[in-house]
């Protein structure tokens, strides 16, 4: 019924999307539980790989267990549906997962909002701006190209007494992931996006936390430098196998 009304629509759909303007890239959020995001999302992005050439990607939300067995058997269709589509790539965020955000599922759900949002608005401003040790556009599809075609993204944040090297820790640990992975085994990819004034920046300490993810493929470096600004760090990470993915 659903995949009918986007049939009927499709049109309609796309052509809002052209009047919003030209594109580098595209992304399409959707909870993959059940209902019109997750029907909609698989066969949204096809419609658009089809009409135009920029790349597109889906961010995935997974539920909370508690919603019952259906909502994560919708969720399996719906990332396979993915996987096995023309998306360019798929970021998961694991509502389960976050949920030690907040006391409840209400408060966990504004806090994993404005998760999501702040990693994504990080991601969208560092793809356009200059960086040092250059990442760019091309660097974040060859990531989301590796690996099962899902990815996941970390965060951390520091302040003047928290070194750049605990900063990325932080963001390739379980308090900074949206999704459970062993970055340092199930990872395929990896791009490290560092932000802050020059003086908390040290190469050479950015440089020795990156290279413990040696085990992952290609690791792509950019840094933001912000004068007074705290240091900041975003990962994004393929996942190759995952014991989570599995289960």
């Amino acid at each position: 019924m659903r995949k009918k009304c986007f049939e009927d629509n499709k049109e309609l759909l796309l052509r809002a999307i052209e009047e919003r303007g030209d594109f580098d890239v595209a992304f399409v959020i959707a909870s993959a539980s059940g209902g019109t995001g997750s029907s909609f999302l698989p066969i949204l992005i096809d419609a658009i790989k089809e009409r135009y050439k920029y790349n597109v990607y889906g961010i995935v939300v997974l539920p909370f267990r508690e919603e019952g067995s259906i909502y994560l058997q919708n969720s399996v269709f719906c990332l396979k549906e993915l996987m096995d589509g023309n998306s360019d790539g798929n970021i998961i965020v694991d509502n389960q997962f976050l949920k030690h955000l907040g006391k409840d599922i209400k408060s966990a759900y504004d806090e994993i909002n404005r998760t999501i949002a702040e990693r994504f608005l990080f991601l969208l401003k560092a793809l356009d701006s200059e960086m040092m040790m250059v990442t760019d556009l091309g660097d974040f599809k060859t990531v989301m190209s590796g690996g099962s075609k899902l990815a996941t993204m970390g965060f951390g944040e520091g302040d003047k007494n928290l070194s750049v090297k605990a900063v990325i820790k932080h963001s390739l640990s379980h308090a900074g992931l949206l999704y459970e992975l062993d970055p340092y085994t199930e990872a395929t990819r990896a791009m490290i996006i560092i932000e802050g004034d020059k003086k908390y920046l040290n190469i050479n300490d950015i440089t020795s936390e990156v290279e413990k993810l040696a085990g992952v493929g290609q690791i792509f470096k950019g840094v933001l430098l912000h004068p007074g600004a705290n240091p900041k760090v975003l990962t994004l990470l393929s996942i190759g196998a995952s014991a989570e993915l599995e289960n």
